[in-house]
């Protein structure tokens, strides 16, 4: 082993396979990333084949190796994160059954209300958390409920990067926080619950055995060493959900301290020393939908008697397929469940919003199969909702609330609009609907992290269809309005 050996992480995302090279200390040496492709066959539903996820690896992998300019034999080990509640079915020959349904799909509304009707708080007591369609718990109800024959073939179940992982080593166990997120955990024991798995018939064979995110699970094999470049036999730790390798990242190490995230979705983390699950901060809507967003405010209202924020994470999401190739109804669909979205949860909390002078925070961001003509379509999406953010600043920046629409160019939008034949004219065009020009996006960042994290913060976050590209933000500031760090109530 070389005296400085480097460290391998593979990160599986909402978008895309990440791979980085680092030294002991922390520091970089190579990146490399490939596209992962998400597909939508119905309205709500997030989709990815996992062989993608290894096909991605294959790929990425040779190509980090070489910007590294090391010897695969000075990879000290590798790990693993992942986002959480995404799982693969395997069958008693190893195939995997079905497409891996994701944690931001949204189709087990009805199964959701079923467990919260039947079990609310036995549920939060034993899992730590309430039901709703992120968790596994309620998406295997579903796949019970509507593909009965794929639910009775499963052998196995993997949480996405222990999927992944088991295609360099052959070895089947997940992490502690990942088997959290499953909502089939007892919090207390750290053990599969049996009454949890009870309530959906899941039987509690096919879940894997669970172990430390630091342990060793195995190496690599003869077979993933030659489809990958990496050495035979190097080390390879569990690893965990990629939230948790975040925050441990961003420093939270201490109780108390706590991160905000502002990616495919907005999380706030506060490290405790034992779990402290609050029923209260358990809320969650299809804010495409009037009821649910109509009751959500309620909800939130009767337990916090105010609040502070509504972030709108808009979630753009492609068709299974090329705009070029897809109907006109189901781009439309598209964009009309996103501006629903935003006219809904200001339509049901801006009086509660009013009264705290609180922030809307609104954000755009597209999934699917990335191609020019959907570069085009989101910038028109996007663009809609930034018109409609704007109408709202007007008619709001009077009560003294600060509205953030999105408003920062992500690298691979101004790449694609440096290819066209008039780059200036999207420039202009999306200069013309942003209020007032974008800022920079730390700024924002900031000034959120200070208004989640402070005493006053109450807040409520709807997740509609599925989302990803992380944070892009701007916020208005002006004589009528204020920026979240100078909120008068702290």
């Amino acid at each position: 082993m070389a005296a400085d050996p480097l460290l391998v992480g593979i990160d599986l995302g909402a978008g895309s396979l990440k791979v980085s090279v680092i030294r002991a200390d922390g520091s970089l040496v190579a990146e490399a990333s490939e596209a992962v492709a998400t597909a939508s066959p119905h309205p709500g539903w997030s989709e990815q084949d996992p062989h993608d996820w290894w096909r991605a690896a294959c790929r990425a992998l040779p190509q980090v190796l070489s910007l590294a300019k090391r010897p695969a034999t000075e990879i000290a080990a590798i790990a693993f994160s992942a986002g959480a509640h995404t799982q693969v079915l395997e069958d008693a020959d190893g195939r995997v059954i079905r497409p891996a349904i994701l944690w931001n799909d949204q189709r087990s509304h009805a199964e959701v209300a079923v467990l919260r009707r039947q079990a609310d708080a036995r549920i939060l007591d034993i899992g730590a958390n309430r039901a709703n369609a992120t968790w596994t718990l309620p998406q295997m109800l579903w796949l019970r409920n509507n593909e009965p024959q794929a639910f009775s073939r499963v052998k196995r179940l993997y949480v996405a990067k222990d999927w992944l992982r088991a295609r360099f080593t052959g070895t089947w166990e997940t992490d502690t926080i990942d088997a959290l997120g499953t909502l089939m955990l007892d919090a207390r024991s750290g053990e599969w619950s049996d009454e949890l798995c009870g309530m959906i018939g899941w039987p509690t064979e096919t879940l894997p055995p669970i172990v430390k995110p630091t342990a060793v699970v195995g190496k690599v094999t003869a077979e993933a060493a030659r489809m990958t470049g990496l050495a035979e036999g190097t080390p390879v730790v569990c690893g965990t959900s990629d939230t948790a390798a975040e925050t441990y990242g961003a420093g939270m190490v201490r109780e108390g301290l706590g991160v905000v995230k502002l990616a495919t979705a907005a999380t706030v983390s506060v490290l405790s020393p034992q779990p402290r699950p609050d029923f209260a901060l358990a809320l969650h809507c299809d804010v495409g939908d009037a009821a649910s967003v109509e009751s959500a405010f309620a909800e939130a209202l009767r337990w916090h008697g105010r609040i502070d924020a509504i972030h709108n994470n808009a979630g753009n999401v492609g068709p299974a397929r090329p705009l070029h190739e897809s109907t006109e109804a189901e781009w439309d669909n598209v964009q009309r469940i996103n501006l629903k979205s935003v006219y809904l949860t200001t339509r049901f909390g801006f009086e509660a919003l009013r009264a705290a002078r609180g922030v809307i925070l609104n954000t755009a961001s597209i999934v699917g199969l990335i191609g020019q003509d959907n570069h085009a379509a989101y910038v028109a999406t996007k663009g809609g909702m930034i018109a409609l953010t704007k109408a709202m600043a007007l008619d709001y920046a009077a009560y003294g609330n600060a509205i953030c629409p999105a408003a920062v160019w992500t690298p691979m939008l101004r790449e694609w609009a440096a290819s066209l034949p008039d780059p200036a004219a999207i420039a202009r065009f999306l200069d013309e609907l942003h209020p007032l020009g974008a800022c920079p996006e730390a700024d924002v960042i900031a000034d959120a992290a200070v208004f989640l994290l402070s005493d006053q913060a109450r807040f409520i976050t709807g997740c509609i269809l599925p989302v990803s590209g992380g944070a892009e933000l701007g916020y208005k500031r002006g004589a009528s309005t204020r920026s979240v760090d100078d909120n008068p109530n702290r």
